[in-house]
């Protein structure tokens, strides 16, 4: 895949105000059309660390009515989350019949992060693919649909919000 984009090359400020009204306007019909035929969607947004993630949500969940959605923040699991598998707080936060349901991170980076030990990379057991291809079609035969979104960023860029992260928050 990013062997056909242009990461780098952003949208032009005229391109982008020609385009969003429109954009806006469309995903408040697609959502009242869900809402209207009872057809649950979630959301999920991943990209590399600081790759602006908080900021893509808010247009996406201002564009929608006030009803109807949730946006699931994914920090830390807690006590209860560890007592049950990986998955639970993800399959508990699926939308109902008509809503839409947006996560901030996803199943695999959770997936990822659970399985390091320390700095060593990640192993992911094959166990933990079949749950994942499990959930996503148990969801999508039921009739959710699922949109995911990658945001990616330059490693040039990405060094530059990091510095930029640390300045604001001192480790």
């Amino acid at each position: 895949m990013f062997e056909t984009i242009d990461p780098d090359g952003p949208l032009s400020k005229e391109e982008y105000d020609r385009e969003i009204p429109g954009l806006r306007e469309r995903i408040g019909v697609l959502q009242r059309e869900c809402r209207d035929n009872n057809i649950p969607v979630l959301i999920v947004f991943e990209g590399w660390r600081v790759s602006g993630i908080s900021p893509a949500i808010q247009p996406a969940h201002l564009c929608t009515g006030p009803r109807g959605y949730r946006v699931h923040l994914t920090q830390e699991p807690d006590d209860t989350a560890r007592m049950h598998p990986l998955l639970w707080r993800f399959w508990s936060g699926t939308p109902a019949r008509g809503h839409i349901a947006i996560f901030d991170r996803s199943w695999y980076t959770d997936t990822l992060l659970e399985k390091r030990e320390g700095n060593e990379p990640a192993t992911i057991p094959s166990q933990a693919i079949a749950d994942i291809i499990n959930m996503e079609h148990l969801l999508t035969v039921d009739g959710t649909v699922i949109i995911k979104f990658f945001l990616h960023i330059s490693k040039k860029e990405q060094k530059k919000r990091l510095k930029k992260f640390r300045e604001v928050r001192p480790e």
